[in-house]
């Protein structure tokens, strides 16, 4: 077979071949966005499909963003709703819907809104520091997007914000000293052993962009250093949990003494609004975006 030389021809047929369908290299077509780059939630998203492609699909995460029809530069800006460590694909099918090329760029995004679900969700048992602990699909998610703001901020190891640094979950009536902020949904508390100051004050931020009301909780007033959160607007929050999150957007500490929050102050976001209005906590909204 012939093959051409130009710097051009090249990188086209830098190519490889994975079960019958050839495949371009990670980067092959990809313009924008620069590979390991950090990008906004505002992201623009560039690729230059090739000749005889029939049908171009932009993906995040396997998650379609858009497709095109022909070849051609396709362009698309799209605002992104989850921050963190993202997988841009693109994935191109000739006429017969055969695959030809399918490329790909680690991204890290930053900003984007940490919506957690509407609804509770299922119960579900997780492997937790200690043991197995119990935690609903919507506490499972804010615990996740709590990770993906870390992934994009940094200050603290992302893994730290995951069910297995999990000490106590939810639907647990076994720690007398939780005073039953366990009892119902939205609740958990993690473990800080062997992180710096400046890192557990990291996951307690991580915590409440992501929606938990959260409070770094120290021994000997304590048995060991940990960090609270409940969820806000879980629907199974029980009445001393729901106490704890009155507090936390009071600007308190959510413990008996009610002293002012070490931390600064709640972290309020829009998705908040129809929760601090039914609970009467509206002026907690004079700090959206603060």
């Amino acid at each position: 077979m012939n093959r051409t030389t130009t710097p051009g021809a090249i990188a086209a047929a830098a190519l490889l071949l994975v079960g019958g369908l050839v495949l371009a290299r990670e980067d092959d077509g990809i313009v924008a966005p620069a590979a390991g780059a950090t990008i906004g939630p505002e992201a623009r998203f560039v690729f230059d499909a090739p000749p005889g492609a029939r049908t171009t699909i932009f993906l995040m995460d396997q998650v379609e963003l858009a497709r095109f029809s022909g070849p051609g530069r396709h362009e698309l800006t799209r605002r992104l709703s989850q921050p963190g460590r993202r997988q841009f694909n693109v994935k191109v099918y000739d006429a017969a819907g055969g695959l030809v090329r399918h490329a790909r760029r680690d991204v890290v995004v930053r900003g984007g809104d940490l919506v957690p679900p509407a609804a509770r969700g299922p119960i579900r048992p997780h492997r937790g520091r200690t043991g197995v602990v119990r935690l609903n699909e919507r506490t499972a998610v804010m615990l996740a997007n709590a990770r993906r703001w870390l992934e994009a901020h940094g200050g603290c190891p992302p893994g730290r914000a995951a069910p297995a640094w999990v000490l106590q979950g939810s639907y647990s009536r076994s720690v007398s000293a939780s005073a039953g902020t366990h009892d119902g949904g939205g609740a958990l508390d993690l473990s800080v052993a062997g992180l710096a100051p400046a890192q557990r004050e990291r996951l307690v931020r991580a915590l409440r962009e992501a929606g938990f009301a959260a409070w770094l909780r120290r021994a000997p007033t304590f048995s060991i250093d940990h960090v609270h959160a409940i969820a806000v607007g879980d629907p199974d929050l029980p009445a001393a949990a729901r106490a704890q999150v009155r507090d936390y957007f009071q600007g308190r500490d959510g413990l008996k003494g009610r002293r002012r929050d070490p931390h600064g102050g709640p972290v309020v976001k829009a998705w908040m609004r129809p929760f601090l209005q039914r609970e009467g906590l509206s002026g907690a909204l004079g700090r959206l975006g603060a």
